[in-house]
């Protein structure tokens, strides 16, 4: 029986940004249905990279900050060039393909810029930050709950993986407003995780 071919993401990171992105890879590749393994650099055997096979197949993705969306803004794009030549490079690695979709709809964002008119009376300094929290529409919501089969009605926790939570953080919260106010089913930072009560 021939072995599954694996996809290693490999990540050196110093801001987070880097872990992030191979996080998303790894996710967008298991929608796919590709096996991967994802790796610190500083946890990755250098000596096992003469078996690997390797070969440039898309341009090198640089992560740019200054990009007007983040490095998120160039992420989207590059993803659908390494899924589209991996498919060309072995089919069987992504038996999906690369344009899975769910419910067919594509996995895309809806993404706007918005700019703020601030009046003379707000007082603010450059660096200062403007937050602004959207919400899930009521059918996402439902559509999330019973595909997961949760219970709406259950109160939850918030946990930091790495390190202490805030405190505000630490009290319970019902699992259908964490989900309408504040869950992203494909996070980009993901930082944390939920305990049920």
């Amino acid at each position: 029986m021939e072995d599954k071919k694996k996809l290693l993401i490999l990540y050196a990171t110093q801001t987070g940004n880097a872990m992030d992105a191979a996080n998303i890879l790894q996710r967008e590749a298991e929608r796919r249905c590709c096996q991967v393994t994802l790796l610190s650099i500083d946890d990755f055997d250098a000596s096992v990279a003469k078996n690997l096979d390797n070969c440039a197949i898309v341009q090198t993705g640089l992560g740019d900050d200054q990009h007007s969306l983040g490095y998120e803004g160039a992420l989207g794009p590059w993803m659908s060039s390494l899924w589209n030549s991996l498919c060309q490079c072995n089919p069987k690695l992504l038996p999906r393909g690369p344009d899975f979709t769910i419910n067919n709809n594509p996995l895309s964002k809806d993404v706007r810029q918005l700019e703020c008119a601030v009046s003379s009376s707000v007082m603010y300094n450059v660096g200062d930050v403007l937050a602004v929290l959207p919400e899930q529409s009521p059918a996402a919501v439902d559509a999330f709950i019973k595909r997961c089969n949760l219970d709406p009605e259950s109160n939850i926790t918030i946990q930091h993986k790495n390190k202490e939570c805030p405190d505000a953080l630490k009290t319970p919260i019902r699992l259908e407003t964490y989900v309408k106010s504040m869950y992203n089913a494909v996070p980009f930072r993901a930082s944390g995780h939920v305990k049920r009560n």
